[in-house]
């Protein structure tokens, strides 16, 4: 009887590395003594920053690992790791102090170096590292809107799967358009052009007793013409050219099948929070201008892993029952418009029911670098009596990373949502503005000289 080999189970591993310490610093004081030329000195002994870094990974160790995939086994793990680094830097303020203090003549001073100060005294300066009642590390809540860079991403990925590879519908449905703009592809600037009648020999006007050469019958401006041109081109023959080569792509892959696929989909956002605080509550004492700035960057990233439907020219050309809610989408005029700003488009694709496909693994990914940086800018000393020989310099920072990897449905967290748009993509804010301008040219007349 053959042995047979038995896959030992998954188990949870936690690892730790790193330290983060809090050194200190020694304060010195060269003060006044009880009598005429005799000082004191002193020293006091202060905290400064937090430095290091410290790390936690939270994973599952899944036995014969290799082998079990290379066999077909679907293995879906979660895993996150955090480290933490904190680092601080600068030196305090040097405070002199300029009396007559009796039985001291005037012009003597008294010096007090601070070389800890705001790491010390105050506690935005003081960023140690963020942990959990057990002691290990924890990602805080973030000032980037995580759940819309979700959402976002989940359906887009959900949308992907088993699409096809071109849209044969919406290209019937714009097939006329399609034409007109092949045939005539200056449709938009001939349009202009139409609205003036040249006459060489001219024409008297008896109004005016004026020669006319030119006459400007009614018909289209220069900005819709511009702007009827650039959608012609936009969404006509640009859309036209990817259309072949879908086309093409389709038939390369009609006889080609995958057992496994996966559709990503991922964004990612960085903002920026800064705080100045000006001045000390503390009265005659050094005064600060101090910055407090936290920067979070998130890329989120999803994956659904999946049996898709076997290829055809039905699939592959957008034929299928399941392709038209999202071709009937496509073929409304201002759907473009719609998914400039939202993602309804992406939603009515994800929400399609997909006949045939047997979903296997569906992930999310959170990538975090997260920063506290609290920094001195300026310091001074108020009163006629004090000058500031060392102006404070101190920093202080906290940077947090993180990846963080979970299991999840591939439909959790698909639903719409609405953006301001992607205004670094010239050509996209181009269409925008030429819609808005075809549509609006109609109403104000201004628009339409």
């Amino acid at each position: 009887m053959a042995n047979r080999r038995t896959l030992r189970s998954a188990y949870p591993r936690v690892r730790r590395t790193g330290t983060v310490t809090r050194p200190t610093v020694t304060n010195t004081f060269h003060a006044f003594g009880s009598s005429s030329g005799t000082y004191v000195d002193s020293s006091v002994t202060a905290n400064a920053g937090y430095t290091g870094s410290i790390g936690v990974c939270f994973d599952v160790v899944t036995p014969d690992f290799a082998t079990r995939v290379a066999a077909g086994e679907v293995i879906n793990n979660p895993f996150s790791s955090i480290k933490c680094t904190c680092a601080y830097g600068g030196s305090g303020s040097v405070v002199t102090y300029i009396a007559s203090i009796p039985p001291w003549p005037a012009g003597q001073n008294q010096t007090a170096t601070w070389n800890s100060s705001m790491l010390q005294f105050n506690p935005e300066f003081a960023l140690p590292p963020l942990v959990d009642s057990s002691g290990d590390l924890y990602v805080p809540a973030s000032i980037v809107d995580v759940p819309y860079l979700l959402a976002r991403a989940k359906t887009g990925a959900l949308a992907k799967v088993d699409q096809s590879k071109a849209q044969v519908m919406v290209g019937i449905a714009e097939l006329r358009q399609t034409l007109l703009g092949i045939v005539n592809p200056l449709q938009g600037i001939n349009g202009f052009l139409s609205r003036f009648q040249f006459h060489p020999k001219g024409r008297y006007n008896f109004r005016t007793k004026k020669l006319n050469a030119v006459n400007v019958k009614q018909g289209s401006g220069l900005l819709p013409s511009v702007a009827n041109q650039y959608l012609s081109f936009y969404y006509g023959l640009l859309p036209f050219m990817r259309d072949i080569e879908s086309y093409i792509e389709a038939y390369l892959l009609e006889s080609l099948d995958k057992k496994r696929e996966t559709a990503r989909s991922g964004f990612s956002d960085e903002q920026v929070e800064i705080r100045n605080v000006y001045g000390n509550p503390l009265i005659e004492k050094s005064q600060y201008t101090n910055r407090y700035t936290r920067t979070d960057s998130v890329q989120v990233r999803t994956g659904t892993m999946y049996e898709p439907t076997a290829n055809s020219y039905q699939k592959l050309l957008g034929l299928r029952a399941m392709d038209f809610f999202g071709s009937a989408y496509q073929a409304m005029p201002w759907s473009f418009f719609l998914d400039y700003f939202s993602n309804l488009g992406r939603l009515i694709e994800a929400l399609t029911p997909r006949t045939g496909v047997t979903y296997l693994a569906s992930w999310e990914t959170f990538v975090y670098r997260m920063e506290w940086r609290a920094e001195t800018l300026t310091s001074f000393h108020p009163g006629s009596t004090y000058t500031h020989s060392r102006a404070g310099t101190e920093w202080a920072t906290r940077v947090i990373e993180a990846r963080v990897r979970s299991p999840c449905s591939p439909y959790s967290n698909v639903r719409p949502v609405a953006f301001a748009g992607t205004w670094e993509d010239k050509a996209k804010v181009g269409a925008v503005l030429s819609l808005l301008t075809q549509q609006l040219a109609k109403k104000i007349p201004i628009l339409n000289f």
